[in-house]
């Protein structure tokens, strides 16, 4: 809900303000300001394991998001891991819930 409302905040913003590069440039990085924000605290409530790292690649990497486009990030787990040998009860089972919980 909040990162709904400040989307909608920053683009009624954009609307309302005279265009030009200026305004354009603003509503683009405050968009991404507003995402990393939203991802730090999803990450933080995620669970992931010691070692994983969340990277922000294409348009948001660059920080270069606009109104509509996807967020592109990508997961790195830790060395060794693999989802295939996630068994209920094992370690790789709880990342790998913990990864589905994320990305949802």
């Amino acid at each position: 809900m909040r990162f709904r409302d400040g989307k909608r905040d920053l683009i009624e913003h954009f609307l309302l303000s005279r265009a030009s590069a200026t305004t354009a440039t603003q509503l683009i990085k405050g968009l991404t300001r507003l995402v990393d924000l939203t991802l730090a605290e999803l990450w933080r409530h995620s669970a992931m394991p010691a070692g994983a790292a969340l990277v922000a690649v294409g348009g948001y990497g660059r920080g270069e998001l606009f109104p509509y486009s996807d967020v592109d990030v990508l997961l790195l787990m830790p060395e060794g891991w693999d989802k295939d040998q996630a068994r209920d009860g094992s370690e790789a089972h709880a990342m790998k819930a913990a990864v589905e919980a994320f990305i949802t």
